[in-house]
């Protein structure tokens, strides 16, 4: 099976100080994809729909990848690119719906309500007496979402970049939360603190173990990806880890 990866990223209160707004965040994130996607691997996003934002753009690129490749819509393991939303299918926007049909297989879109009976319940019950998360309904909806997509990865990564460290649903920071779930299933988790915000201060958090996890790096290395705001530096670091774990050839 193909190695996932599930990026993790959006703007941070740091990263807009820094000069990358939303547009640069969405173009980072497209090119994040299109690298992954260009070395046979799969990517996933956990992104809520919005007609200007950066699902609109993976859409595009999603398209120009159907293109070029066969790929059926009605093979459920036959996509390249997959985003995985909270909302129920009914009240999912329109636009998305029609950028699955245009993409004809390349970019699938699953539900949470859809895919229920394929969640982890055990786990998420586990993690949730474990985490300090809010159990309010909306802090379950996503923590489910989170639990979902960190099993799919299998084989697989998740990369965190950014994340505010305000104004989210639950009691923590989304990206605080997709970290530990990373690190509890035992995910190789990479972090990317250069641009600030929840991944920077998670990595700095003297309570993680992202530091003593395994990801295919060495301790350098993880330094460099951590700090770096290069993103075809990082890249071409961290495609060095998901070799080494997976055994193929570097890419």
């Amino acid at each position: 099976m193909s190695w996932s990866v599930n990026i993790s990223m959006s703007s941070s209160e740091d990263s807009l100080r820094m000069g990358f707004d939303e547009f640069e965040i969405n173009r980072m994130t497209v090119r994040m994809g299109q690298f992954f996607i260009n070395t046979g691997m799969r990517v996933i996003f956990g992104h809520d729909w919005r007609d200007d934002g950066v699902m609109r753009a993976i859409a595009n690129y999603a398209e120009i990848v159907a293109r070029h490749e066969e790929c059926s819509p009605d093979d459920k393991d036959s996509w390249r690119m997959l985003n995985v939303v909270s909302t129920p299918r009914e009240l999912t926007s329109r636009h998305a719906v029609d950028a699955e049909n245009n993409a004809r297989g390349v970019l699938r879109l699953e539900c949470l309500r859809d895919i229920e009976q394929d969640i982890d319940q055990l786990s998420v019950k586990r993690y949730l007496q474990d985490s300090i998360t809010s159990h309010k309904e909306r802090g379950i909806e996503l923590t489910k979402l989170g639990c979902y997509i960190t099993q799919l990865l299998d084989p697989g990564c998740r990369i965190c970049i950014g994340g505010r460290t305000s104004g989210f649903e639950g009691r923590e920071p989304d990206i605080y939360e997709e970290a530990r779930l990373a690190l509890c299933y035992g995910k190789p988790l990479f972090l990317m603190g250069g641009f600030g915000g929840a991944s920077k201060k998670f990595g700095e958090s003297p309570e993680n173990e992202y530091w003593n996890s395994e990801n295919g790096l060495d301790q350098r290395e993880k330094d460099d990806v951590f700090k770096t705001t290069d993103i075809e530096r990082a890249l071409n670091i961290v495609s060095r880890g998901i070799a080494r774990l997976s055994g193929r050839q570097q890419v």
